[in-house]
């Protein structure tokens, strides 16, 4: 295994490697001789002000990001990027579509209906199944039932397929939905309002 590539999983998914996983476990209540775990110090702590500052550095090393970027950390994971994209995406319609095509998207969705005019502009996805498989992300929607047999990589080559709201600002989809299995290889086709936001 290269060095690169143990980085790069260490920064993916750190506590599967057998020696940070002991780490883990011998700092847990002790960290670096504080007498506490480090996910009860304060973040003004001089031991997490070391943490947050190496790890910074790590991540601007690895995915070489420039000094004039900063790097931002932020809670709530990928529930608040679905609203952090339509909020930010939206045009002056606020309109999207979106192609639901498992849990994640259909998240997405769900989410950006709360703040914007979103509709489905194709669904690749059946609910039921999601229930049978214990997925935590059901939706409430009724417009989200049945399942298609349409090969999803169609949707890159044959664009009709889309019915994508002709002033929507964006079409949104999920290249690798986990528990669906559904993956695009290529961008879905269709067309959006590129229409500027108005900033007042």
């Amino acid at each position: 295994m290269s060095v690169e590539l143990l980085k790069f999983i260490k920064m993916l998914k750190p506590e599967m490697i057998p020696e940070v996983k002991q780490a883990i476990a011998n700092e847990f209540t002790n960290y670096q001789g504080t007498k506490i775990s480090i996910i009860e110090m304060s973040h003004r702590s001089k031991e997490y002000s070391a943490v947050h500052a190496k790890t910074q550095t790590q991540l601007r090393e690895f995915m070489k990001i420039p000094d004039d970027f900063a790097i931002l950390w932020f809670q709530g994971e990928r529930l608040l990027q679905y609203a952090a994209i339509c909020l930010n995406l939206v045009n002056n319609k606020r309109k999207a579509s979106y192609i639901v095509s498992g849990p994640a998207s259909l998240q997405a969705y769900d989410e950006s209906r709360k703040f914007i005019d979103s509709s489905i502009a194709f669904n690749l996805f059946n609910p039921q199944q999601a229930e049978a498989k214990k997925c935590p992300f059901q939706s409430q929607n009724s417009m989200v039932q049945q399942q298609t047999t349409v090969d999803p990589s169609k949707l890159t080559s044959q664009p009709e397929l889309l019915k994508v709201d002709p002033e929507a600002s964006y079409l949104f989809f999920v290249d690798d939905d986990e528990a669906s299995g559904i993956r695009f290889n290529d961008f879905p086709k269709g067309k959006v309002n590129s229409e500027r936001p108005s900033r007042r």
